[in-house]
């Protein structure tokens, strides 16, 4: 410690920035524009980052990266989140984001096969191991409350904001007034650019 009135030398070492550049590309190879790419450094809680935005090819490019590990992660509504980690060695990366899925369903009478217009609709994860992954980031609405429809054809679905991954399982209960709440499941979630949907038919108390 200097005495008052004595400078105190402090020593400095700055990480050299480097650039990085890459594409963001899809699970078919197609372009993602609009994608937010974040860099940064996994020492002293990320406190380095750096971020770029794709182009209409899917191309980014982050000017000032920290030399060294860095961790990549792509973030845009109907993907599902994605990290990678990157030694910089000079290449140009290729990032594959999967696209999320929908879920949906139609709500019907079982006695009259007419729609039911408004019900609650709730997820639940099945406690069997084998019967993973589950749909991790959805709004917690799916699980507690329910999510609330109204729609005179019975219908209801996921949007883009629920991160949905193919191949997940799932429970689905819904429940309406004047009717026995329906439990359907485990269900698993298909693969392809058409929503998962799957019937619940309602019986009357």
């Amino acid at each position: 410690m200097p005495a008052d009135g004595e400078p105190l030398h402090v020593s400095i070492q700055l990480a050299r920035a480097v650039p990085l550049s890459g594409r963001v590309v899809d699970t078919a190879g197609e372009p993602v524009a609009r994608a937010i790419v974040e860099a940064a450094r996994g020492e002293y809680g990320r406190s380095l980052r750096s971020t770029a935005v794709t182009g209409p090819d899917g191309a980014f490019v982050i000017a000032g990266v920290p030399e060294g590990d860095v961790e990549v992660a792509v973030r845009l509504r109907g993907m599902l989140p994605n990290a990678t980690t990157h030694v910089d060695d000079g290449r140009a990366l290729e990032l594959v984001v999967e696209r999320a899925r929908r879920i949906a369903g139609r709500v019907i009478d079982a006695a009259t096969k007419q729609p039911i217009e408004a019900f609650v609709v709730r997820l639940a994860p099945s406690k069997d191991p084998a019967q993973r992954p589950w749909f991790r980031g959805i709004d917690g609405a799916w699980l507690y409350g329910g999510r609330s429809f109204s729609a005179v054809d019975g219908t209801w679905s996921s949007d883009e904001k629920d991160p949905i991954r193919s191949g997940a399982w799932t429970y689905v209960e819904v429940e309406a007034e004047g009717y026995e709440a329906l439990r359907l499941g485990p269900l698993q979630v298909t693969s392809g650019e058409q929503p998962t949907e799957w019937r619940h038919e309602l019986v009357r108390r």
